[in-house]
């Protein structure tokens, strides 16, 4: 079945001469039998305007619009989140309550924002203007929040909700790191303020441009729309077509998508507005298109085929850049580039059956990076994917380009070494630990314990795989850091 799957991707190569023909024959055929062929091209043409330039720059004007308005409450958030007298609070917030609770509530009235608060880290009380005393704890699921802002590592955030606020108005949560002197986390400090430029700004470009504009949450809540709009979208909405669509832009694998309502057609374009995790869609009547085409000069022959010329460029490469796209997707390692579990295993198969005919002798290191559990608890994933690329750049500045280099799952890679009996690929294996070893990627001491074994004629890849895991596990019962051999 791998073998299968690693023939059939190849294979997709030896059809593109084909489809690149067969795409040849029916674009000259269209050409040649219908008059209409400009017309339809210039509705191409303007339709990809639409999508690449007049949708979006409608989107792009709302977005900083959005983005000025909120500055100023950034700006009110970093001086809350700065300020000594809420620090030394946050250090102990069993004083002062009292005068918290005015100084809170004079910001809130002061920015005419629906709350203003501060959370320390070390006690896990949440303070509000509304004089409220919350537990920001694991166990609670409304403080998911606090938690994703703090490990999140940002200086300050944005979260959105339409639930705060019975009117369902736009409400905007400013968050903003709070640290100590030496730079520590200690709290959270910010604003809630209820959003209605949002309203006023789709309001405002709806009649500007005569065009649906309405915002819809990562769950499919719609947020505001243009007023003209509103009582359609729940109907609309509620389509199979259109739900796959809205997928595929939640997914970000495209930023605009067609529909029909009845005999009216339409495209609709999607922006993704991070910092509110909201997504902003603009839509434009086809009709308008169409009516516009019609008066457009019907494009000449010469035009046409070049058309047809450039077209068929862009098809060959984007078969051949969706080719190389599908093989990398099935036999690359995502984070560290090189080959998966899947590829080698493959490689691996042919080189036992290229050792049985040819007698080409080849022995197999199973490396494991030591403790890196550990590695992942004490500095975090991120920085634990950065030890494993640098790992691989480090081994892959050792091994020779036959060798065949994989990552066989987790922190466990596979090293496939042509032509290398057992001894020289103990060698090898140590070589590579005392890199690694030496190669100050963490504050401790980063090591790899390797388990090295050598082909034989009556291997399977099992049988061969098994061996070096014999060989690891002696290694790890050793003390780790260290290459043993079957």
């Amino acid at each position: 079945m791998k073998d299968s799957t690693i023939y059939n991707i190849d294979s997709i190569a030896s059809k593109r001469s084909n489809l690149l023909l067969i795409i040849s024959i029916i674009l000259v055929g269209s050409f040649v039998l219908s008059c209409t062929a400009s017309i339809i091209m210039s509705r191409n043409i303007l339709k990809q305007e639409l999508v690449n330039e007049k949708l979006p720059l409608i989107s792009d004007k709302i977005y900083s619009k959005i983005k000025i308005d909120l500055l100023p409450f950034i700006i009110v958030s970093s001086d809350l989140a700065n300020d000594y007298f809420l620090k030394q609070f946050i250090k102990d917030d069993s004083k002062n309550r009292e005068d918290v609770f005015e100084y809170l509530e004079a910001i809130k009235k002061r920015y005419n924002a629906s709350t203003c608060f501060v959370a320390s880290d070390k006690t896990k009380n949440y303070f509000d203007s509304n004089r409220n005393i919350l537990k920001e704890t694991r166990d609670i699921q409304t403080a998911g929040w606090y938690y994703d802002f703090k490990e999140s590592g940002k200086e300050y955030e944005l979260n959105s909700s339409i639930d705060v606020d019975p009117n369902k108005t736009p409400t905007i949560f400013i968050n903003h790191r709070v640290v100590d002197n030496e730079s520590n986390f200690i709290g959270v400090a910010g604003l809630g303020i209820e959003f209605d430029t949002i309203p006023k700004v789709l309001a405002e470009y709806n009649g500007k441009y005569n065009r649906n504009i309405y915002f819809i949450d990562s769950r499919g809540t719609v947020i505001a729309s243009s007023d003209s709009f509103a009582s359609k979208i729940k109907d609309l909405y509620s389509s199979k077509d259109i739900q796959e669509s809205l997928d595929k832009v939640y997914l970000k694998e495209t930023d605009f998508f067609d529909y029909r309502d009845g005999s009216k057609a339409y495209t609709v374009s999607a922006k993704y507005v991070p910092e509110l995790d909201w997504w902003l869609f603009v839509e434009q009547n086809d009709a308008k298109v169409i009516d516009s085409v019609n008066s457009v000069v019907i494009v000449n022959a010469i035009i046409s085929i070049a058309s047809i010329i450039v077209t068929l460029i862009l098809v060959a490469i984007m078969i051949g850049r969706y080719h190389r796209r599908i093989k990398s997707l099935a036999t690359l390692d995502r984070l560290t580039g090189i080959s998966n579990r899947l590829m080698f295993e493959y490689t691996l198969t042919q080189a036992i059956a290229k050792y049985k005919r040819d007698k080409k002798l080849f022995s197999l290191l199973l490396i494991d990076l030591d403790y890196f559990k550990k590695i992942n608890d004490t500095y975090g994933h991120l920085k634990g994917d950065q030890v494993l690329k640098k790992s691989v750049e480090i081994i892959g500045g050792i091994i020779r380009e036959s060798d065949e280099f994989c990552r066989w799952g987790g922190e466990e890679f596979m090293l496939l070494a042509n032509d290398c009996k057992l001894k020289d690929a103990v060698i090898l294996a140590e070589k590579i630990r005392v890199a690694i070893e030496d190669s100050q990627l963490i504050e401790d001491k980063l090591t790899l314990s390797i388990g090295v074994s050598e082909a034989r004629c009556s291997d399977n890849n099992d049988t061969l795989i098994n061996r070096a895991d014999e060989a690891l596990y002696l290694a790890k019962k050793s003390g780790r850091n260290c290459v043993k051999s079957y």
